[in-house]
């Protein structure tokens, strides 16, 4: 979740509410509906791992546009957005975890998504190529902290989020984790706030 930290302090139970909301009425069943699998809640975010890039793409589109639905009548100060991204990787699964090489990349691209936005890795662009309806805009090859080799980055361009009224000012200076999707031999989504 952008600005989590900023969030909780100013508006606790407020912006409590309403990531326990969004979770049980978006979150959860978006990622049920594309047959992926919440492994680890974080508290300000969450893991999950989903059979193919393209589910877990498909989902982070879908969660996307029914956040922005849902928080759009919320005042500015208040509003809850994610920041999301899509990685091919293998990654060791247990029960209520999953570790690896992969779950890293993943949580350090994200920060690289707009506040609403979606990156996803060169692989998963390579795998889907243009069957996903939205636009990409390449982003290059972008060093992650803590890692040696670049990744290559694509932003995807979906349909705009509801508009804004007049007067509202961005407040995405904070930059925190948000949704990621990394695909285990499928892909796995981690969300932190």
């Amino acid at each position: 979740m952008v600005g989590y930290s900023r969030l909780m302090e100013a508006y606790e139970e407020y912006t409590f509410d309403w990531q326990r909301r969004l979770r049980a009425q978006v979150l959860d069943p978006g990622i049920a509906a594309y047959a992926g699998r919440v492994v680890k809640n974080t508290g300000d975010g969450f893991v999950a791992i989903f059979d193919s890039a393209a589910d877990a793409t498909h989902c982070a589109l879908a969660l996307q546009q029914a956040v922005a639905e849902r928080t759009v009548e919320q005042p500015i100060e208040r509003r809850i957005a994610f920041r999301m991204a899509v990685i091919l990787a293998d990654i060791i699964v247990e029960e209520d975890d999953v570790y690896g090489d992969g779950v890293n990349v993943a949580a350090r691209l994200q920060t690289y998504a707009e506040a609403g936005g979606i990156t996803i890795s060169g692989a998963v662009a390579d795998v889907l190529g243009s069957s996903l309806g939205v636009g990409t805009l390449d982003l290059g090859d972008l060093p992650l902290r803590n890692r040696t080799h670049p990744v290559r980055v694509f932003a995807l361009r979906p349909p705009p989020a509801p508009a804004r009224l007049v007067g509202d000012a961005q407040t995405d200076a904070e930059s925190c984790p948000a949704l990621t999707a990394l695909p285990l031999p499928s892909v796995t989504v981690t969300v932190r706030a």
